[in-house]
């Protein structure tokens, strides 16, 4: 690009600045509610790793994951993903229709809740002993009800995030995370008869509470219960749903890899590492939650220069928040592991934080299948991805242990970022040029950077 160009970029930005406000403005509002959910959560797990031993925050850590496979992937997607972007990809949907498909949600949520809670309580305790939870049994039954009652609530959440309410879901999404901490924070040392695990799970369930409750009375007012979509909603949401679980086991996988390799003490170091790395969603959550909805209207009607510009703003967000974790992680980890229990660990986090801001990137590489509404094109992609991963990490993990295992997640990253790209293209591509640009800069100084801080300043 010639000199000329380049000295016009102040202004171009300045212009996409402008003209695009509203974006910018839903980014700040998302800001604000992430940096309370994120920054809350970031305290609740400061608490933890200061009470508990490695291999409790080991088990913790697993009920995360578990959490993540019954709000993702055995809810089918109907709550999370089906509804809200079923309403959105409706063109002539009116307002009783949305409605009976809000209703549609609404039951197959309550009925979910309903099914999780009746068979994670009646299973019998020597079932759970044979599988290894007997000593952690309540903890367990406390942490699964606490994820099947976020069906409702993420639902709810979704749909003010299309609907570009981003005031009220920020709000909502933070409450949870504060009640958390406020009563992790009040009875984490208190003398009850719970040992350390049952009482942060506790939390979590009392967190989520008042907003299930708050949700399922609004929203059964307002649109009730019916089956009437139940069907179509499924059908719709399947290629969503798998591909979203996918994306969630490609992200998780090292860690159930680690706790089935090295056992819950290594969990418990992989789970320290992780929940370092995934502050960086801080900032990347807003972007991208702002960015989605924005993203379909502007791309579905063909303004490529407007779709560009929204790239870049995101592009540059993304980067700027990445880099300017790698420069903190350290005092971050330092300031939450305040007995360096875990200190001997920290150089892997740059790795970390890399694979999670590789793969936001996919938000625009992957574009073309969600305008084209080709979604179900994406599975073979992210199943792929995740056998990929699993693969490498698995190997990794045989050579060179713990510390090798970041690598496999990071190198899954990539190939699904290219792959997605590659692939969208023939249904939709950015084709405002100083985009990809931008995204080559950005994705080779980041890679750079993380490798260096990791391998040569460590």
């Amino acid at each position: 690009m010639s000199a000329i160009n380049i000295r016009k970029w102040p202004d171009l930005i300045k212009r996409a600045v402008r003209s695009h406000s509203k974006f910018i403005h839903d980014i700040m509002v998302y800001g604000l509610g992430q940096v309370a959910l994120k920054g809350l959560d970031v305290v609740a797990f400061a608490i933890l790793v200061r009470q508990l031993p490695v291999e409790a925050l080991g088990f913790v850590g697993t009920m995360t994951l578990v959490g993540f496979l019954i709000t993702d992937v055995l809810t089918l997607g109907i709550p999370r993903i089906g509804v809200p972007r079923y309403i959105a990809d409706q063109e002539e949907t009116n307002g009783q229709e949305s409605r009976n498909i809000i209703a549609s949600g609404n039951t197959f949520c309550i009925m979910y809740t309903l099914i999780i809670s009746i068979i994670v309580f009646i299973i019998p305790r020597n079932l759970y002993a044979s599988i290894g939870l007997g000593a952690s049994l309540l903890a367990f039954q406390f942490y699964i009800v606490a994820f099947a009652i976020r069906a409702l609530v993420y639902m709810q959440l979704e749909i003010l995030r299309m609907q570009q309410r981003a005031r009220l879901q920020a709000f909502l999404e933070a409450t949870p995370s504060v009640l958390n901490c406020l009563l992790l924070w009040s009875l984490i040392s208190a003398p009850l008869p719970l040992d350390k695990p049952a009482i942060s799970g506790l939390c979590q369930l009392l967190g989520w509470a008042p907003l299930f409750v708050y949700t399922a009375v609004t929203l059964g007012k307002s649109n009730g219960l019916s089956v009437q979509y139940l069907g179509p909603l499924t059908k719709y949401s399947l290629p969503l749903v798998v591909h979203r679980s996918m994306g969630e086991l490609n992200g998780m996988s090292g860690r159930w890899i680690v706790a089935f390799m090295f056992g819950m003490g290594a969990a418990g170091i992989y789970t320290f590492l992780s929940r370092i790395g995934d502050i960086l969603k801080i900032a990347l959550m807003p972007v991208q939650k702002a960015w989605l909805p924005a993203l379909f209207k502007s791309a579905r009607q063909g303004k490529d220069r407007s779709t560009g510009q929204m790239a870049i703003i995101y592009m540059l967000l993304s980067t700027g928040a990445y880099f300017a974790m790698l420069l903190i992680y350290s005092y971050i980890a330092n300031i939450i592991d305040k007995n360096n229990t875990y200190s001997a660990s920290y150089h892997l986090i740059p790795i970390m934080l890399m694979t999670g801001w590789l793969t936001s990137f996919y938000s625009i590489f992957g574009v073309g299948f969600f305008v084209a509404k080709k979604s179900s094109m994406i599975i073979p992609i992210t199943t792929i991805t995740t056998l990929i991963t699993i693969v490498i990490s698995v190997v990794l993990g045989k050579i060179g242990g713990l510390s090798a295992m970041p690598y496999g997640a990071a190198l899954g990253s990539i190939f699904f970022v290219v792959s997605t790209q590659y692939f969208a293209r023939r249904y939709y591509t950015i084709r405002y040029r100083p985009t990809w640009l931008v995204a080559g800069l950005c994705l080779l100084t980041g890679v750079t950077a993380s490798v260096l801080i990791t391998e040569v300043f460590n």
